[in-house]
């Protein structure tokens, strides 16, 4: 739920100023509790991306783009952190794992 609402923020797809769901009632649409919507929410706002506003209730934050190149960063640190973590379960030298990532980045080059 917080990575989708992360992703159509950063897309645009939820604009500036766009209401969401109040906790209790995005909980009660996806069967989750509140405290799971409220974890989720508190990641967001600490993450610029979402606030309160009085009356309002939450909305989409103004994203400036570094703030979105930043978030950006940060959730490929963490993939990247995960694929070592692999890699190392894998018993792959970081030469073999360099040239696994060069041949799939390749492959993504002519594809596009």
């Amino acid at each position: 739920m917080e990575t989708q609402i992360r992703s159509q923020i950063l897309s645009g797809a939820l604009e500036e100023g766009s209401s969401i769901p109040s906790m209790r009632a995005l909980a009660r649409m996806l069967k989750v509790s509140v405290i799971t919507v409220q974890k989720a929410y508190e990641n967001l706002k600490k993450d610029g991306l979402i606030e309160s506003a009085v009356g309002r209730g939450t909305v989409v934050a103004h994203v400036d783009r570094s703030a979105v190149l930043e978030v950006k960063r940060r959730e490929l640190e963490e993939k990247i952190e995960e694929v070592i973590d692999l890699s190392n379960a894998c018993s792959l030298s970081l030469d073999e794992l360099l040239s696994l990532t060069r041949l799939l980045y390749e492959d993504e080059d002519h594809e596009r």
